[in-house]
């Protein structure tokens, strides 16, 4: 998979993130085990551009809303099988690292995203992440839409 066209567009400036902050105090907020999810029409308009090359590159149709997940620092997230349903064409969650680290595990291999880097995880994929020593803030792009109660598949 190709993934120069959305990795062309770079976040994690400071004003970038005082912007982010700032949409984020005007968000409504849910609480997952392992975060805290952003969610408004602002935040997503704000990455609005991101989303239309995903649309353009990818032939996606779906994506009404780009929450921010907010993890403390050293939070875990236990690892899980990325599960979109029959409705998903091609199901992709991009996770754009806004501030901090994330360290992940992906294709059995130990790997660090700092600000600006961009983690894909495809449809049937089993991952699990951790926030960095100072936590994590970062953009969750999906196909179909993101909903805070859809990891329902964690692997225990």
């Amino acid at each position: 998979m190709n993934q120069d066209s959305y990795k062309q567009i770079a976040y994690g400036s400071e004003t970038d993130l005082m912007i982010i902050n700032h949409l984020m105090g005007h968000a409504s907020v849910s609480r997952t085990p392992w975060e805290l999810i952003y969610e408004s029409d602002p935040i997503t308009r704000y990455f609005q551009r991101e989303i239309e090359i995903l649309k353009r590159d990818f032939l996606w149709s779906k994506n009404e809303s780009v929450p921010i997940g907010k993890m403390l620092p050293s939070a875990f997230h236990q690892p899980f099988l990325r599960l979109c349903g029959k409705d998903a064409i091609i199901g992709l969650t991009i996770y754009r690292v806004l501030e901090g680290s994330l360290k992940y595990v992906q294709d059995e291999e130990m790997k660090v995203a700092n600000v600006g880097d961009t983690v894909c995880v495809e449809e049937g994929a089993l991952f699990s992440f951790q926030a960095g020593v100072n936590g994590c803030k970062f953009a969750i792009i999906m196909t179909p839409e993101f909903k805070p109660d859809q990891f329902t598949n964690e692997i225990i």
